[in-house]
């Protein structure tokens, strides 16, 4: 679900810009990244993000894993909302 690399920058108090220049990844890199599912990103970059907030990749995948769940769950409430109507 696209939105959760800019989710996570924010629980970070950080932006995506911010991430990207910490993270030594190109600001489009993450902008592209981010309007994609998790599942594209690639492991180096993963690596890379979780090297700049100071987290192993594990917890690092477990957030983006958590909030690009909790992105799908919103979505597919609103689309029964369209639906019922």
């Amino acid at each position: 679900m696209a939105g959760y690399l800019k989710k996570y920058a924010e629980s970070k108090g950080w932006s995506l810009y911010k991430l990207a220049k910490e993270s030594n990844l190109s600001d489009s890199t993450l902008r592209t990244a981010n309007l994609t599912t998790l599942y594209k990103l690639s492991v180096m970059n993963v690596k890379k993000i979780s090297d700049a907030v100071g987290e192993s990749p594990g917890k690092v995948l477990d957030d983006l894993f958590k909030m690009e769940d909790e992105a799908d769950m919103v979505k597919n409430t609103k689309i029964e909302k369209d639906d019922e109507k």
